[in-house]
C-alpha cells in the first residue's frame, strides 16, 4: 500500500500466480462447456503476471516509503548493472 516491499510482495505475487495458472487453469483438461471460462481465468492470470513483473523490476516509484531517502530507482537500476558487468 505505502511502498514498503513493494519488489518483495510482486514476487511473490507472481510466484502465486504461475502456481496458480500452472496447476488450476489448465483449460485444455476441462470439457468444451468450461474451455473458455478457463481460458479466460488463464488469460487474467497472464496480465496479472505481467504487471506483477513490471512492478518488480521497476519498484513501487519515486514516492513510496522504499525509496524514501535513497537514489532515484533509474540510479538504482544502472547501479546494479554496472556491478554485474564489473562482476562477469
Amino acid at each position: 500500500m505505502f511502498g514498503i516491499g513493494a519488489r518483495y510482495g510482486a514476487l511473490l505475487g507472481l510466484a502465486f500466480v504461475v502456481i496458480a495458472f500452472a496447476t488450476a487453469h489448465r483449460y485444455w483438461e476441462f470439457p468444451k462447456a468450461a474451455q473458455n471460462l478457463q481460458y479466460a481465468f488463464l488469460s487474467k492470470d497472464l496480465a496479472i503476471a505481467g504487471g506483477l513483473l513490471v512492478l518488480f523490476v521497476t519498484g513501487a516509484g519515486r514516492f513510496s516509503v522504499d525509496n524514501a531517502g535513497g537514489e532515484e530507482p533509474i540510479q538504482q537500476i544502472t547501479s546494479v548493472y554496472g556491478r554485474m558487468n564489473r562482476n562477469s
